[in-house]
């Protein structure tokens, strides 16, 4: 029997006010000591301090040689360990994508304009006015949802607070942060937290905001919310009482980031009041991205100090709390500090006062940096850790958070899977195991675990189940829901079916699940697993509640995770609907038809479509909407209502149950958008919309109506339709319960996922999850779909598709694929045009193989798109995405000074993009070179070069110089480069871009003598002809279209196979003495075009003049 946890979000929200102590772990430092001795063995001042404890342990003290002092020791005092204030040094962390709050992809809906900081600042400064945000107004709905003020509050910005206002003062630290009157100490302690890693700092705190330069009243924030990071923008208008701030605050009075990251943070979830009560770990979550465990201190299990030291390498943040209520040998200590930074500290063994220092030798204090200031840092044994301290905290990093220099030094990392998904009533929203009959319909995801642990036998695994939004749903009276999950062992996978049904989970015991089903936004726990395959299962408590969740998992081993859900397609149909009329099974075993009522119905219903029909037995849509209207009143007995726990008023409109499922179909047919919605049959009949549909989808002949043979098909598939309801309809009342719509489509031979059917609940279903019918009848359109091509396309379209595809698959064993598929980890790799055609594949494969990739895109939103593409297929790699505009040079510039300062290597430079334009366009770049040269050929030559440096410090490196075959078809007239005299065209083709990739070209081989020493290699790709959409802006008629497209799929590449040859100079191991040479299907490509010296250095020449560059390749 599952069980609800007693604990909810108050009782965590009271403790935490009482309290919060955060860990530091570190590593040894200093030479090893005997076993006699004493030490402490601390980190230094570069490690990771993020409130994460440095795994001090610390041996203890009382050793026959210890020096006889009393008291304080008297040591000199050193630095302290950690600085009080963090100043940036660092390079910085751009890390994952960002959105917009509000922005398509980010998870919001749009409250109003999607606000983009720099937009909204430019504009501001353009004008001379201070910016006052409209989606947080500076009034009493910013502050509380529930009730009005007590008091008058106002709203100043910092220069109405003091007189010189600063972004930071001498830095950052975690004494800058002062709790306010808000009850959000929980939010302190992970801001605190977060003081102690600068990279991590800045990626929630960009750097691009003063009170200085540029000063427009306006700042932005950057949040991790359910998957991706959100960027929220806010004026600077603070609450204010008596000239004062309210809420959180530096100790600093002309000091402001902490109070506007906190307006930020409640701006995310909608007012200052929804961040009344919370968890620390929630915060560090929203500022890391990690994935938190929370402990009981007095149900500990027996490794903790092993899951913390394995917590540390992974550069875990600890956090714990605490409810208000001398022997020889290694005593393993712990770092603490209350993040008030007060003089609440402890008095017991080890802390400031305490006698057992006195053993410990000067200098080991000095290593420490040990003060006995009031400064809220103290030390504790790990015994009296875990006897006085409630509850322990770990928050394990996004394996993305983890920097190069910091795996360089030793760090782990997670391997994590992701996935999204929600409970929909009737559909996904099962309930827990005490419901056993829905709760098979939960959504269920397979994981797969191979490794185990690299000191253990068995697999760790941190499962974290999150509710999406909860927070920001508090002002429409929205609570956590009390969520959890089950782990389930599944011996032969294989023979299993998709998704696991009730019988399995009737007869199969959980093997692990939550400790308890609990209302808190997250749920994680840890588990032992020994290798195999498992299944797992979020659910609510309770079944039908609505809400969207976060599935993650980490594990120190990859971990193969997918969901466990329903292929789409067509199966077998159901025999008991087969024959719809009905037969039953007689005494002798054979079938025999029940008394032929509707048979006679069937004849009326013939009778009256040959009257309807007239002299050509056909009927259009309007006849064929009298029939069916007649043919359901002959045919279907009039629908019982439920009684009052389900009045008929459960579907909007009180439509039919054929007109709905024809409705909801269709509308997969048309990509999800919504059909018109169809009239009742009950009073007018079936809808317009409807009968045309059928018309359309079964008029065979093209004649515009149907004849009798095509409306018997129809009229057949309907009463099976009809035959499936009944099925199902066990109460006859006319209606479906959401949960059997599933079995109900599989019956008709629909194969629907979880996705498909949370749209249709979403769209056709009652709240009160039942669909009605006045007659128990399905849709036929699906299927009509399918079987809708004229018996001529079934015999010529296959003999044309086999032709054209052993054509093709006869290509294709000519085109080279890529053999280097190793690991590239910790390398870097730059590809320009990433965001569609080859330059997405070479991203998607880079990531498949581990690499950390920069997306070099001039619209950085299309990057994000396809880092979210990609990320729901491929979870491994590093993808970054930034703007870069190759047609404008000062981008170029901006966007490589970007990549020197936070990129301390680049591995391999892609320059991949490439534009085409019509001749009659007369395009031009921002700096007024034609089109083609400018962002082809110069583009791409001032990247290199500024970007050059870096790579030779890289080395060895790689440039690969994506080109074309129609250089070929080019010229370098230096007396016409940017097309001065005109270009004339070639075939229809723009020469400029002829002669832009034959500038390609010859700018990698001199590049390459310009290197031939520094071991950075040049290679020159022609990837084929490939289907991309560099052409799409050219117009072409449907004609061209027509007869393009045979020849396009015999000799077109797809945009993947196009990457091969890039992918192959890019990774290939045997090229790495090879450089300035040709490449094309993953081998040398010997061109036609002969590339003189001369011209080559005389174009270098040129280039470097219009890029205005100085000569920095010798």
């Amino acid at each position: 029997m599952t069980e609800r946890s007693k604990y909810t979000n108050y009782r965590y929200s009271s403790y935490m006010q009482d309290g919060v102590a955060v860990l530091k772990i570190g590593p040894d430092v200093g030479p090893a000591k005997p076993a006699d001795e004493c030490k402490l063995m601390s980190n230094n001042g570069n490690n990771n301090t993020l409130y994460s404890v440095k795994y001090e342990f610390t041996p203890r003290a009382n050793l026959p040689n210890a020096p006889n002092t009393q008291g304080r020791s008297n040591c000199p005092q050193n630095k302290p360990l950690y600085n009080d204030k963090a100043v940036r040094t660092t390079k910085n962390f751009i890390g994952k994508p960002y959105y917009n709050l509000g922005e398509k992809g980010s998870g919001f809906r749009p409250r109003g304009e999607v606000q983009d900081f720099s937009v909204l600042r430019r504009e501001c400064l353009a004008s001379g006015r201070l910016f006052e945000d409209p989606e947080f107004p500076a009034n009493d709905s910013s502050l509380y949802f529930s009730r009005r003020p007590d008091r008058y509050i106002e709203w100043k910005r910092p220069m109405e607070i003091a007189d010189n206002p600063q972004f930071f003062v001498e830095g950052f630290s975690r004494f800058d942060v002062q709790q306010g009157e808000l009850g959000d100490c929980w939010l302190l302690a992970a801001v605190a937290n977060l003081t102690m890693h600068p990279n991590l700092f800045f990626q929630v705190v960009p750097e691009d905001q003063s009170f200085d330069e540029n000063y427009a009243g306006i700042f932005h924030f950057r949040f991790w919310q359910y998957g991706r990071w959100v960027d929220v923008v806010i004026d600077d208008r603070l609450p204010t009482f008596r000239g004062e701030l309210m809420y959180l605050h530096s100790a600093e009075n002309d000091e402001f980031w902490s109070a506007l990251l906190e307006k930020a943070y409640a701006k995310l979830h909608g007012s200052y009041e929804a961040l009344k009560g919370g968890t620390t770990c929630e915060a560090m979550e929203d500022f890391t991205g990690g994935v938190t465990e929370m402990y009981q201190m007095d149900q500990t299990p027996p490794n903790l100090f092993n899951i913390l030291l394995k917590a540390f390498e992974r550069n875990s943040l600890l956090g714990c709390s605490i409810e208000t209520p001398n022997q020889i040998g290694t005593i393993p200590l712990l770092r603490l500090r209350n993040p008030w930074g007060n003089e609440a500290e402890w008095n017991g063994p080890w802390s400031d006062k305490s006698p057992e220092w006195r053993f410990i030798p000067d200098h080991e204090k000095e290593e420490l940096g040990l003060t006995f200031d009031m400064d809220g840092e103290f030390w504790m044994s790990f015994h009296d850790f875990v006897r006085h301290f409630t509850q322990l905290e770990i928050c394990n990093l996004n394996p993305d958070s983890l920097t190069i220099d910091e795996l360089n030094a030793g760090k782990k990392r997670w391997e994590m899977s992701v996935f999204e998904g929600e409970w929909v009533r009737g559909v996904t929203a099962g309930g827990c195991r005490n419901y056993l009959e829905t709760f098979w319909h939960n959504p269920q995801y397979r994981i797969t675990l191979e490794c185990p642990d690299d000191d253990d036998d068995k697999c760790t695994v941190i499962v974290a189940l999150m509710q999406k939004n909860r927070r920001a749903q508090k002002r429409m009276g929205a609570d956590c829901l009390t969520i959890g999950f089950a782990i389930y062992h599944l011996e032969n996978p294989e023979r299993l079916p998709k998704p696991l049904d009730m019988s399995f989970f009737k007869y199969n015991p959980s093997i692990g699940r939550s400790p308890a089903f609990i209302n808190l936004r997250e749920v994680t726990c840890r588990f032992k697993l020994p290798p195999g395959v498992y299944c797992i299962v979020p659910s609510t408590f309770d079944p039908n509640e609505e809400g969207e969740f976060l599935l993650r998992i980490f594990s120190e081993n990859k971990n193969n995770m997918e969901e466990n859900d329903e292929e789409v397609g067509m199966g077998e149909v159901d025999d008991r609907v087969i024959n719809p009329a009905g037969d039953k099974e007689g005494e002798d075993g054979d079938n025999v038809r029940d008394e032929p009522e509707q048979d006679r119905n069937s004849e009326k219903v013939r009778e009256f479509f040959k009257k309807l029909a007239g002299d050509d037995l056909e009927v259009d849509w309007m006849e064929l909407k009298d029939i069916l209207d007649y043919a359901m009143k002959k045919e279907l007995p009039q629908v019982a209502h439920r009684n009052e726990a389900h009045d008929p008023e459960t579907v909007e409109g009180n439509g039919s149950f054929i007109d709905t499922l024809i409705s909801l179909l269709c509308g997969i047919v048309c990509k999800n958008e919504q059909y018109n919605k169809p009239v009742d049959t009950n009073d007018r009949g079936f809808s317009k919309d409807i009968c045309r549909s059928m018309v359309a989808m079964l008029d065979a002949d093209h004649s515009g109506k149907l004849g009798f043979e095509e409306f018997k098909t129809l009229w057949n598939d309907v009463r099976k339709w009809r035959a499936v309801f009944k099925l199902y309809d066990r109460d006859e009342s006319g209606c479906l319960s959401a949960f059997e719509l599933r079995q109900a489509l599989n019956s008709a031979g629909y194969r629907l996922n979880n996705h498909i059917l949370n749209i249709l609940v979403h769209r056709y279903v009652s709240h009160r999850d039942l669909c009605a019918a006045p007659g128990a009848v399905g849709c036929c359109v699906v299927e009509a779909t399918v079987n809708m091509v004229s018996s001529w396309c079934y015999l010529v379209l296959p003999v044309v598709g086999l032709f054209i595809g052993l054509l093709r698959k006869c290509r294709e064993r000519t085109w080279g694929r890529c053999r280097s598929t190793g690991s590239l980890k910790d390398q870097v790799f730059l590809v320009t045009g990433a965001n569609s055609g080859i330059g997405k594949e070479t991203v998607r494969e880079l990531a498949r193989r581990e690499a950390t990739v920069i997306l070099a895109c001039r619209d950085v939103q299309n990057a994000k798109n396809v880092v979210l593409e990609i990320r729901n297929q491929i979870l491994t790699g590093r993808l970054i995405p930034m703007e870069l505009d190759l047609a404008s040079f000062a981008s170029i510039r901006w966007f490589a000074e970007e990549v020197l300062r936070n990129f301390p290597r680049i591995d391999v430079l892609i320059n991949n993009a490439g534009v085409y334009a019509s001749l009659k366009d007369h395009a031009l770049t921002k700096d007024g070179f034609e089109i083609h040269f400018g962002v082809n050929h110069l583009g791409h030559f001032l990247l290199t070069d500024l970007l050059l440096e870096r790579m030779k410090e890289s080395s060895p490196s790689r440039i690969v110089v994506v080109t074309s075959k129609l250089l070929e078809s080019g010229v370098i007239d230096f007396s016409n480069l940017n097309g001065e005299k005109g270009l004339p065209a070639k075939r229809r083709m723009n020469p400029g871009y002829c002669n832009s990739k034959l500038a390609n070209a010859y700018f990698g081989v001199e590049l390459a003598k310009r290197t031939e020493s520094t071991n950075v290699n040049v290679y020159m790709v022609c990837p084929g002809f490939t289907y991309t959409g560099l052409f799409r802006n050219v117009k072409r008629s449907w004609f061209h279209y027509i007869i393009f497209s045979p020849f396009a799929l015999m000799f077109l590449r797809t945009a993947n196979q196009g990457a091969q040859t890039v992918l192959h100079c890019a990774t290939e191991p045997s090229l790495s003495k090879e450089s300035g040479h040709l490449y094309r299907d993953c081998k040398l490509y010997v061109s036609k075009k002969d590339f003189d010296p001369e011209v080559g250095e005389h174009l270098w020449d040129i280039s470097e003049q219009l890029t205005g560059i100085k000569k920095t390749v010798q």
